[in-house]
Parts: C-alpha cells; structure tokens; sequence
C-alpha cells in the first residue's frame, strides 16, 4: 500500500470520527438525554470524575450551553475555574495530536493542490500564537473547529497550547462567574461576567486585519477631503 493511501485512509478515519461526533450531538439533542451534571458532586473523587466526564462529553459539540459552564453548577468558583481549565487542556492536547496523526500528511497534499488551503495557513503561521489567541477569544467559533485545524496545519503545539491557556482562563472565569452568580443571586457578578464575555468578543474584531485595513482606509479617505483643494 503506497504511502498516499495510508494518508486517504487516516484523513478518512478523522472525517468518521468528526461526523460521529456531530452525529452523536444531533441524536442526544433529538432524543433529550440529560447527562445529570450535578450528581458529579456527590461521587467521592468529584473532581477526578468531572475532569473525565468534561473531555469526553466535549468530544461531543451538543448544541445546547456552552460546556464551561458545567463546572459552575458542581463546584465553587476557584475549583472550578482550575478544573475546567484543567479540562479543556486535556481535551485541547488530545484531538490536536489526534487530528495532527491522521489528517496533517494528507492535508498538505490537499494544500499543494489548492492554493486558497495554502495561502490561509501561511498567513495562519504569520504569527500563530497572536492569531490562534485571538480565534480562541471569538468564542462564537467552536473550540473543536479551532483544534481541529491547528493539528492539520503546521503550528507548533507550543503556540497552540500556550495561546489556549491564555484565551481559556477569562472565557472560563465568564462562564463559571455567570453560573456562580445565578445560584448564590449575586447580580454584580453577573453582569460583570457578561461584560467581560462582550469584551473577550470584541478583540479579536477589533485586532482583525480586515478591520484595521478598513480603519486606515477610512482615515485616509478623511485626510483626502479634509485637505485644501
């Protein structure tokens, strides 16, 4: 078996996996299973058993609130902002070198035939760490879209995963915060959270290379009729 073929079969093993997953969410979503998060709290070892049970469910993009949240609902803040942070390294380390096994050989053949594939990843590796933490701060898009091309691409798992860290923390102290607030009515902290989630949102709008280019363009276009004629 020629060494192209083994990369179609890998790649093809990653697409399976990828389409189980979001096939395993439509059906759980369908049939209205409830995973009882919070029974978690009353097993002897709850933390060890909620860090398993967040990266295997995250496996899984349910189409319902975001996973961080999970910890909120189980633990005080502190433990679990560490535990889900804990959590979503795990998860974040195994499907990058999961992805990185069986699609990345195949993916750069995709890219030699496709130049738009390419020119994204390079541009993507211009600076991976700035680019990756700011991908990771719009939350909007899926964490598993995030780590599933950081494994095809040529990234550097250092960038991947410190950039991940860094963007997780706040995001996560958000989540847990709004939880934490609802149970124990404790507004201010709500709010806050809200506002730190709007602001984790807007920089990476605000650093976008499309934005900055469209704000230089406009401040010439000023200059230009401000000038004397």
């Amino acid at each position: 078996m020629t060494s192209n073929k083994i990369e179609k079969i890998k790649f093809g093993i990653l697409i399976a996996i990828i389409i189980f997953c979001l096939g395993l969410a439509v059906y759980l979503h369908i049939k209205g299973i409830d995973f009882k998060i919070t029974t978690i709290q009353d097993l002897k070892y709850a933390p060890i058993y909620f860090i398993l049970f967040y990266v295997a469910i995250s496996f899984i993009p349910i189409p319902i609130a975001p996973i961080m949240f999970v910890g909120g609902f189980i633990f005080p803040f502190i433990p679990a902002v560490i535990l889900t942070l804990f959590g979503s390294i795990i998860f974040a380390t195994i499907s990058f070198y999961i992805t990185r096994w069986l699609g990345k050989d195949y993916y750069e053949y995709l890219e030699s035939k496709h130049k738009k594939l390419k020119t994204f990843d390079l541009r993507l590796r211009e600076d991976p760490f700035e680019n990756l933490l700011l991908l990771r701060m719009f939350f909007i898009i899926p964490g598993e879209v995030i780590n599933v091309y950081a494994g095809l691409s040529k990234i550097k798992f250092k960038d991947f995963i410190t950039s991940t860290i860094i963007a997780s923390i706040p995001l996560i102290m958000c989540c847990i915060g709004i939880i934490r607030g609802r149970i124990i009515h404790d507004w201010l902290a709500i709010y806050l959270s809200v506002i730190g989630l709007f602001m984790l949102i807007m920089i990476p709008i605000f650093f976008s290379d499309n934005l900055q280019n469209k704000i230089q363009k406009q401040f010439q276009i000023l200059k230009f009729l401000k000038a004397p004629q």
